[in-house]
């Protein structure tokens, strides 16, 4: 490669960002477009620290820059099969192409266009053109067929749909193509590999581009609005400043809403809300001292229920069930040596205890053996039950009992004043209501006395069985949240004097607190915001112009001198007269190379669709699409649309030859409607090759006929172009004859007579072409311009042996090909006798065929 090349090149790669470099060097070593172009835009991302991606930029410059090896693969074009939702097109097999040329031939509805529209859209699914189902029926059927390719002689086949975005190898000339190398500027179609790179760099560019902005717009539509009420402050000037990242981190460390913020707000927001200030400032210095006393109360509470006291009153119960029961175990002991039955009650204790008394006046022994109260002598019996009564009166079990009930009952007392006094929790909630509590205060509370009161509940109604007593807030913390309490509301008293005495402050302090909170909240807009900085740093830095002038001086060193004089080459051989004065200029923008075509040498600037015929426009449209395209190395299939559509017989002549010389190089594949110029075709295909006998087997002429019915079946060799009338009538006898047998064999008889016509039908075309083709040698063919004088020679070899068996075999089988009265039809020949004539015309094909080449 040239030196200066590159040195272009590495100058614009130099200078150029760290994704372009990546994007740049993958390119060059052919990695898929769609992928590189998803990689750069993860790259610039990355770049401009928007999100981040594992991909690390390529930047080293590739050494092998001057190996630009050309692409000369040969892909063609083998088939269109399963096509569906395409208008009323109904094909029951593929419309097949082969190398070289390929002619298809159509009238008026035979769906040649459909066919047309499909590829349209295969080579480009942004065109415009628009594809229909059959609207005559109900059901919408999506468009889509199937395209199979051949690379080097390997097939690929692959679904074509409307959806589908790809662009197939492909090249179709049209009038819309027409038109567009004439009326403005034409990116050219074929760049070196090099220069085609860039024009990749430039659609890299624009595809970034169109996602950095669909996302920018993306953003900005999630992006909230500051309320009104909050614009004047200067946290929302400062906001609305916002233009470069360093100042996005520095609002970012702004707009930290502390818990401390939220109360000094709260406390702002209050005094703001309070009618009377002093009013005001006189209920919170009573809740300070409603909060004292509570606190002093619900600590005396703990004090009476922490966990010592709680097990010193369960100890105590437990004394006093203890001593009650050892009592009335030594009652129940002596129960039953008394007759009394209310022995051991409180009145026989008070009872016993006054005769005792009044036993222990009396003074002598004497006492104890007679009754103190009648002074009888006792029995042995009352003795015993007297001794017995002593000692009761003489335990100390009744007095620990006693002493236990009284504890107890002084403990419980105590306990029954904290819960109905300090623990009543309804008496206490409506004081706090009353007062103007915060709920979080009176719901506080009203928890930490419902937590005391049961636990004091559990221990006044104590039961064994439950064991568990209820737990409480630690003291420690229930007192500092009192205390916080209190230093909320004093801190609210401070509020209220300091709006008393600056009012002005406070409502700037509101403002900007109520900002930040707003910003605190909604910061995911701050992160917008960068991001949109970030999306704005993007889109300048992709910008194609460096792409752009490289790809202009790369351009006029690689590409526009050789396009031009192609472009002379092409139109001097379809305009060989000179006659037609137009010249191309060259242009260059956003990385593309583009061309025009204007008059030359004229003295006042005019359109060029405006000075020449229609017929010298489209003439000069084939020279600029053929000059484009023969540059491309890859030989891809070139479709041509109807081209000769307002060209006289000279011009449809050498465009005719072009078309030719072109199917010799790569697949050539024509769409018209006129039968004339599908045969001057085959017959400049004929010519070329005699004049060119080395390259015989490089191409062939595939003509194919469009049938109405079913649309778009293809005929492959059309009756209008039939080049083998001898392997027709081969295969009639060697298939459609035993098919008919076989028919007639399973008593099939409609069906086999059905084709037993339509062979002999066939027959009688083959015979046309027998006189056409090998009698007369192809002198004189149908719709074709030229009689190939050169072939009069041959003539001389007809004999009228020959002349009787064709004119025979011509009236026989001409009733089948011409419609016959209804009131007499002909009947049709036995298949023994239509099978011997078919044999007869083969051999004698190939007994003429002989005489000609012995000739």
């Amino acid at each position: 490669m040239e030196a200066n090349i590159i040195l272009i090149v590495r100058s614009w790669f130099d200078k150029s960002r760290d994704w372009q470099k990546d994007a740049f060097v993958n390119l060059w070593k052919s990695k898929d477009l769609e992928e590189t172009k998803k990689r750069a835009l993860k790259l610039v991302c990355k770049e401009y620290g928007y999100t981040d991606c594992p991909y690390v930029s390529d930047t080293k410059f590739p050494e092998d820059l001057d190996d630009v090896t050309s692409d000369d693969s040969n892909i063609i074009l083998k088939s269109i099969s399963n096509i569906q939702g395409v208008a009323a097109l109904k094909p029951t097999k593929p419309l097949e192409f082969t190398k070289g040329l390929n002619v298809v031939y159509g009238a008026n509805g035979c769906g040649k266009s459909s066919y047309v529209k499909v590829l349209k859209k295969a080579e480009n699914p942004k065109d415009d053109i628009n594809i229909f189902s059959n609207i005559f029926e109900k059901i919408n059927i999506p468009a889509k067929a199937t395209l199979t390719f051949s690379c080097d002689g390997e097939d690929t086949t692959t679904n074509w749909s409307l959806k589908n975005d790809k662009n197939y190898p492909i090249r179709i000339y049209d009038t819309k193509i027409a038109h567009r190398f004439l009326d403005k500027s034409t990116e050219t179609i074929y760049e070196p590999k090099l220069l085609h790179i860039f024009t990749q760099l430039a659609e890299i560019s624009e595809y970034i581009s169109q996602e950095v902005s669909s996302e920018y717009k993306t953003k900005t539509s999630n992006l909230k609005s500051v309320p009104n009420e909050l614009s004047t402050s200067d946290l929302s000037k400062k906001y609305s400043e916002l233009e470069t990242l360093p100042l996005i981190d520095d609002f970012e460390k702004c707009i930290n809403f502390t818990e401390k913020d939220q109360k000094q707000l709260e406390l702002i927001e209050k005094t703001f809300n309070y009618s009377n200030p002093d009013q005001t400032k006189k209920k919170l210095s009573q809740q300070v001292e409603i909060l004292s006393q509570l606190k002093s109360k619900i600590s005396n509470a703990y004090s009476q229920l922490d966990q010592s006291n709680v097990e010193d009153y369960i100890h105590s119960i437990k004394i006093q069930i203890k001593t009650r029961r050892e009592f009335e175990n030594l009652l129940k002991t002596y129960r039953e040596v008394s007759s009394i039955k209310e022995f051991g009650s409180d009145l026989w204790k008070d009872m016993w205890k006054s005769s005792q008394k009044f036993s222990d006046s009396i003074e002598g022994d004497s006492t104890k053996d007679i009754c103190v109260l009648c002074q009888q002598p006792l029995s042995s019996e009352a003795k015993i039950r007297y001794a017995k009564f002593s000692e009761i009166y003489a335990s100390d079990l009744e007095k620990k009992q006693n002493d236990a009930y009284e504890i107890l009952n002084k403990k419980t007392q105590k306990l029954s004043e904290l819960i109905n006094r300090n623990l009543n929790v309804n008496d206490t909630k409506q004081i706090l209501i009353t007062n103007m509590f915060s709920d979080d205060v009176v719901s506080y509370i009203e928890d930490v006395l419902n937590k005391l009161y049961i636990r004091a509940n559990w221990l006044y109604n104590y039961d064994p069985k439950n064991v568990e007593c209820p737990k409480v807030v630690c003291v420690n913390e229930v007192l500092n949240k009192f205390d916080e309490f209190t230093k909320r509301i004093k801190e609210q008293i401070e509020s209220i004097d300091e709006f008393i005495n600056n009012s002005e402050k406070q409502s700037k302090d509101r403002i900007e607190l109520q900002s930040k909170k707003w910003f605190s909240e909604n910061q995911n807009n701050v992160k917008l915001k960068k991001e949109l900085i970030i999306l704005k740093n993007i889109k300048a830095g992709i910008k194609t112009n460096n792409i752009t002038k490289a790809k202009n001086a790369l351009s006029e060193k690689m590409i526009t001198e050789v396009y031009v004089r192609r472009f002379e080459n092409e139109l001097n051989a379809l305009n060989p007269s000179r006659s037609i004065k137009v010249e191309l200029l060259s242009d260059g923008k956003k990385g593309r190379t583009s061309h025009r075509i204007s008059i030359k040498g004229a003295f006042e600037k005019k359109k060029t669709e405006e000075v020449l015929s229609e017929g010298e426009y489209r003439v000069v449209s084939i020279a600029a699409f053929l000059a484009d395209l023969n540059s491309i190395n890859k030989t891809q299939a070139f479709i041509f649309d109807d081209p000769i559509n307002s060209l006289d017989h000279n011009y449809e002549d050498n465009v005719a030859k072009q078309l030719v010389k072109l199917s010799f190089e790569r697949q050539v594949i024509v769409f018209t409607h006129r039968l004339a110029f599908a045969e001057t075709l085959k017959n400049c295909m004929e010519l070329y090759l005699l004049e060119n006998p080395e390259i015989k087997e490089s191409s062939k002429f595939n003509y194919i006929e469009l049938r109405n019915s079913p649309m778009g079946e293809p005929i492959y060799k059309g009756d209008y172009n039939k080049t083998n009338a001898i392997s027709s009538l081969q295969t009639i006898k060697d298939e459609s004859i035993p098919k008919i047998r076989k028919l007639r064999e399973d008593g099939d008889y409609d069906l086999a007579d059905a084709k037993l016509k339509s062979c002999c039908t066939i027959v009688r075309v083959d015979i046309e072409y027998l006189i056409e083709k090998l009698l007369l040698n192809g002198l004189v063919t149908r719709y074709s311009k030229n009689i190939s004088s050169l072939k009069i020679r041959y003539l001389k070899i007809i004999e009228s042996k020959d002349v009787d068996f064709i004119e025979k075999m011509m009236t026989k089988y001409s009733y089948f090909e011409h419609s016959q009265p209804s009131e007499k039809p002909i009947e049709l020949p036995d298949l023994e006798c239509l099978e011997k004539d078919v044999n007869d015309l083969i051999d004698w094909g190939k007994n003429y065929k002989k005489r000609l080449n012995k000739k």
